[in-house]
């Protein structure tokens, strides 16, 4: 399979993923497994336009903790490089 298909792949799963979570308020999508899942909405560094990112998620002392792995990759995710260039986020999650 061609990386531009895996891509376009990728694309349309999490955006069913996203507009599942939402009309569902978490109950589906929320969890994958044991694991939680919260939205995380920044602001494209280049773009400007919100981008919506499907994350796994761990509780620690009352705060969120993301870990911006990229599934491995040599660089930082976009939504850790759009957090970087501006802070201002916000997340939704169900609990």
């Amino acid at each position: 399979m061609s990386r531009r298909l895996l891509r376009a792949i990728e694309r349309a799963v999490t955006r069913t993923h996203i507009a599942l979570y939402r009309i569902t308020r978490g109950r589906v999508g929320g969890k994958w497994g044991k694991a939680r899942v919260l939205l995380l909405t920044t602001t494209g560094r280049t773009t400007g336009k919100r981008r919506t990112t499907p994350l796994f998620y761990l509780r620690d002392d009352g705060a969120k903790a993301l870990v911006a792995s990229g599934g491995g990759r040599a660089q930082h995710p976009g939504w850790y490089r759009n957090l970087e260039a501006n802070p201002r986020q916000r997340s939704r999650s169900t609990g």
